[in-house]
């Protein structure tokens, strides 16, 4: 098995109901739409999973592991890799690239003897766009992004349109 299937085969699966909850949603047109993405990014061997709610108000993230701990619980020097928006890309990008448009960005960031890369992403209403960033040599960048859509209420919506089907059948 190689490092990327290892990486997919070990991602835990969360289940429907967990999964509904992290969903976010709307209605139109009489149809309640739940929205949901997961952005994973591998840098080598470190591995991000973003969870993230799209709903009216735009994309919200509800969860966000490292090598599957809570980005939160993590020690300080880890945290930094994390970037969560705001001036954090800069502060970690060498003075020769100028990140500034990327501020908004969330993802993985590494710093190391082989150079700096960063795997980026940004969801909002309009847009899910991934970027990755880098001046090093010999890394292993892959991004991945899952886009949920559950459509809450299909038995209601199956039966309205059954009921107008016969409806129409018996008004020829």
């Amino acid at each position: 098995m190689t490092g990327d299937s290892r990486f997919f085969a070990e991602t835990a699966v969360i289940d429907d109901e967990s999964l509904d909850m992290l969903r976010g949603g709307f209605s139109v047109s009489g149809m309640d739409l739940n929205f949901g993405a997961t952005l994973k990014t591998r840098i080598d061997s470190m591995h991000l999973e973003s969870t993230v709610r799209i709903d009216r108000l735009g994309a919200q993230l509800t969860s966000q592991r490292l090598n599957g701990m809570e980005v939160a619980a993590l020690p300080a020097e880890f945290q930094a890799m994390v970037v969560n928006g705001g001036g954090a890309i800069n502060d970690m990008a060498p003075s020769s690239l100028n990140l500034t448009g990327l501020k908004d960005y969330s993802g993985l960031a590494l710093h190391d003897t082989q150079g700096f890369t960063a795997a980026l992403h940004n969801i909002t209403k309009q847009a899910i766009v991934s970027a990755v960033v880098s001046d090093a040599s010999q890394r292993s960048v892959q991004q991945t992004i899952d886009i949920n859509i559950n459509v809450k209420n299909m038995p209601a919506l199956q039966a309205a349109s059954q009921r107008q089907a016969i409806l129409n059948s018996l008004a020829r």
